[in-house]
């Protein structure tokens, strides 16, 4: 799973690059490293990482896909692609 987060890194800083974006150009915000900031062990922040940061990220790459399509950026939507479809495996992970 960490090779795949580091992939998900790379196609995202070379698709900004792409675009003229520099990395931490756009403030993002501490949302999801909050909610697991009180895990008390593995077993809690593994099952939190997967059930709260990768499922949420199932949302957001079906609901970011769709507004790159309507903008005909075919490229994104891709790379939303392979993002959704890593994100499974990881969500899957943290079930078991």
């Amino acid at each position: 799973m960490v090779q795949e987060e580091q992939k998900h890194l790379q196609l995202y800083q070379n698709r900004m690059k792409d675009l003229g974006v520099e990395f931490g150009e756009i403030p993002v915000n501490d949302f999801f490293w909050r909610c697991l900031s009180k895990v008390e062990n593995l077993r809690e922040f593994v099952a939190g990482m997967s059930l709260t940061l990768e499922q949420a990220n199932l949302d957001f790459c079906v609901y970011f896909m769709q507004l790159f399509r309507q903008l005909g950026d075919v490229d994104t939507e891709q790379l939303l692609q392979v993002v959704y479809n890593d994100e499974i495996g990881h969500v899957k992970h943290g079930l078991h």
